[in-house]
């Protein structure tokens, strides 16, 4: 027990020791007014990369580099109810996958450099992010969280259509992160209902998966990587917001699977992590929204932290592109996406140029598809890129107050009810008005939330109002970044 205490002490020190490694990145501006999650983002050439962002009308926006410069923004419609997982099968080529906020997965794709319009694989599916992965060209694998907490699977295996909705079982109670292991088996970890780390790994070799618990209770999403030995590694947010949960495992062995560690790592935010050689590299919102990068592994835990300094930061995703090394993309409470080289080579630096949005595409009516085709993987013309770094402009609100208090309330948040399972999202901006601050909606949203006109803070409580000074719902704090009514399964308000 002392040495395992030893243990413990000694990785706190190091991983304490290892703040002095400080920095401060390059982050240029790339959309502004955009979103304040973090954005999926997609490398499939050497300094190639595509981002796909969940906008705040819950369309999805897209914005690509390459050779320095990043495009112009392209709103792509939708209406989801969380960001969305994209995967690219062949250069020239991606697929995106998000799940509606009527519960259904939905699919758009790229070729060539044209989107094809969003298309229904159906399902019911829970209010959350769908975790999919390109096993090969001609396969992918899609897992979600359906309401009762089940994984479902949708798979596609080369055909003109995709395979029915397949219940793989667990208990689960959060979104699924999943990732591709030898002999195309997949591993896909998530919380478990009791609060602790679950994995499902499948085993194509004798047609079922797997179910075990890690261990140690976890909140949110954890991020998972394959490394280059091939083990499959994860980290995800202990429960105390001072310790992050870490594992790695041989998912092809026949050994028992082992347990969860945690290790000193303070934490205000979801990690996201790519693999790097033998090492799974994480960035996430360390106290005070700073953004902050490590190096972990079984035998060491957290290392080379390296505390990337920007101001504001909600959520953050970095990415290897080949030879331009790692970018790494972060969003603001004001929802703005910006963007640094944490490989340390100098970015593009012309001046921006500040642009309105393309007006969206209009978006074919969602419907239960009899045959759904993946794209061809056949290269076409490269899109034409922007020599320079632009900047796309969407309104934002503009912050009238100054104080900690303001930041954490103001900005974008889902309204979920917990009885439909109805989500929308409204903004509870800094602009000032009579009595209190001005609150936008959109369509999604209850006529309740579409009449609001302003919010406060009252006496520990959220209200939002309306004409009048009629209260139309009143909130009570239920942890952080999230406020619920006082009626049993009622609304809530989640960052």
């Amino acid at each position: 027990m002392i040495s395992i205490w030893r243990a413990c002490l000694g990785a706190a020190l190091l991983f304490a020791s290892s703040f002095a490694q400080a920095e401060t990145l390059d982050w240029q501006p790339v959309y502004r007014g955009v979103t304040s999650e973090a954005p999926e983002c997609v490398s499939w050439a050497d300094d190639r990369v595509d981002c796909l962002v969940r906008t705040f009308g819950n369309g999805m926006s897209w914005v690509y580099v390459e050779a320095g410069g990043w495009n112009l923004p392209r709103n792509l419609g939708g209406d989801l109810a969380a960001s969305p997982s994209c995967v690219s099968r062949a250069p020239f080529t991606l697929n995106c996958f998000a799940v509606t906020i009527r519960g259904n997965l939905v699919t758009m794709s790229l070729s060539g450099g044209k989107w094809s319009r969003w298309t229904s694989l159906g399902g019911d599916l829970a209010a959350g992010r769908v975790s999919c992965i390109a096993l090969q060209a001609n396969h992918i694998n899609c897992y979600a969280r359906s309401p009762s907490g089940t994984l479902m699977l949708k798979e596609w295996s080369g055909g003109r259509t995709w395979n029915a909705w397949k219940n793989v079982g667990g208990s689960i109670a959060g979104d699924p992160s999943c990732t591709r292991a030898a002999d195309d088996a997949v591993a896909c970890v998530m919380r478990a209902s009791e609060g602790t780390m679950s994995a499902y790994v499948s085993r194509p070799a004798i047609g079922q998966g797997v179910w075990t618990s890690l261990g140690v209770r976890m909140r949110g999403k954890p991020s998972c990587a394959t490394l280059q030995t091939g083990d499959v590694a994860c980290l995800a947010r202990a429960t105390d917001n001072r310790s992050m949960v870490f594992w790695q495992a041989s998912v092809t062995s026949q050994e028992p699977f082992p347990r969860a560690r945690r290790w000193a790592a303070r934490n205000d935010g979801e990690p996201a992590c790519w693999s790097q050689g033998e090492t799974l590299s994480c960035s996430w919102r360390n106290e005070g929204s700073t953004l902050v990068a490590s190096a972990w592994n079984a035998t060491q835990g957290p290392a080379n932290l390296r505390e990337l300094r920007t101001g504001d930061v909600t959520a953050a995703r970095c990415i290897e592109a080949g030879t331009a090394g790692t970018r790494c993309l972060a969003t603001t409470r004001n929802r703005n996406l910006l963007v640094a080289d944490l490989s340390g080579k100098s970015m593009a630096t012309a001046a921006a140029v500040i642009v309105e949005p393309t007006a969206a595409p209009e978006a074919e009516p969602e419907k239960q598809l009899a045959a759904v085709v993946a794209p061809s993987v056949t290269p076409r013309m490269k899109p034409a890129v922007s020599s320079r770094v632009q900047v796309a402009q969407a309104p934002a609100s503009v912050m009238t107050d100054g104080t900690d208090r303001m930041r954490d309330l103001a900005g974008a948040w889902n309204v979920v009810d917990e009885s439909s399972k109805q989500v929308c999202r409204i903004e509870l901006t800094a602009n000032r008005r009579s009595g209190g601050y001005a609150v936008q909606s959109d369509p999604a949203c209850p006529r309740q939330y579409q009449r609001a006109e302003y919010w406060n803070e009252s006496a520990s409580n959220l209200v939002i109002v309306g004409s009048g000074h009629v209260v139309l719902a009143r909130f009570l704090p239920a942890g952080q970044g999230r406020w619920r009514t006082r009626v049993a399964k009622g609304v809530s308000l989640v960052r």
